[in-house]
């Protein structure tokens, strides 16, 4: 889309689109959630998109809710349906096997991983954009919390990011920052100084996102491979150079 994507770690930033420079700017608060982050950008695509022009978004700790304008509201459908389009999720659910009447919390939060988005977030487009969930079924969802679901599937309360991998993710590289956790199909490979295994059991690997890179993960037959790509935690800089390896 020509755009530059660039972060930046300020405390009170979400994002920020900026359409009176050459090309266009959108810069990302890195100090956000992973899925926050991607649901920030695809936000200021849609200003970008619908040509809304200069707009920006803070953090409000005051817990206030923001006023959303006819704007606000039709980007924020716009990044909904660009990071979970209907087909796509109809997709996912089905090569995994999975109901909408009967998905449980982890293996949302297993959706919510592959789709780059947060677990109330896929809970809210599948409720009231996607019709695919009740209102009762995701009220019921969301009574588990991501801390929770976090510390259910990797055995670590402190994780404050937790990717879940499986033999489906297909189509984009699994992207993380140092210190975040991936669970892993039991059996994979990973190739690269970019992953550490810390844990192996019940039938999965978890590993720790140790340094910037990109590690390779595979099968042992390579029916099935995957890029993880890790970028430094609270990356400062043009997106294109996230992942680059630190220097020695």
């Amino acid at each position: 889309m020509e755009l530059e994507v660039q972060f930046q770690a300020i405390n009170s930033l979400e994002a920020v689109y900026v359409d009176n420079v050459e090309p266009p700017l959108l810069l990302v608060g890195s100090l956000r959630p992973n899925g926050r982050q991607r649901y920030s950008a695809a936000h200021e695509i849609g200003h970008h998109v619908f040509g809304h022009g200069t707009t920006l978004h803070e953090l409000r700790t005051d817990g206030a809710r923001r006023p959303k304008d006819p704007k606000e509201f039709l980007a924020d459908v716009f990044a909904s349906f660009l990071l979970m389009p209907k087909l796509a999720v109809s997709k996912a659910l089905v090569s995994r096997g999975l109901k909408v009447e009967t998905i449980t919390a982890e293996e949302l939060y297993g959706l919510a991983c592959y789709f780059g988005v947060g677990y109330t977030t896929i809970i809210l487009h599948m409720e009231a954009n996607l019709r695919f969930l009740t209102k009762a079924r995701a009220t019921d969802l969301s009574q588990a919390t991501p801390k929770q679901l976090r510390a259910v599937l990797a055995g670590d309360e402190q994780a404050s990011e937790l990717l879940v991998v499986d033999h489906q993710w297909v189509g984009r590289p699994a992207d993380l920052s140092v210190n975040d956790l991936i669970l892993l199909p039991d059996g994979t490979r990973i190739e690269g100084d970019a992953l550490t295994v810390i844990r192996e059991e019940d039938g999965n690997i978890t590993a720790r996102a140790a340094t910037p890179g990109i590690a390779r993960l595979t099968t042992a037959d390579e029916g099935w491979a995957l890029f993880a790509r890790v970028s430094r935690t609270a990356y400062a800089g043009r997106s294109i150079f996230r992942h680059d390896p630190e220097e020695p």
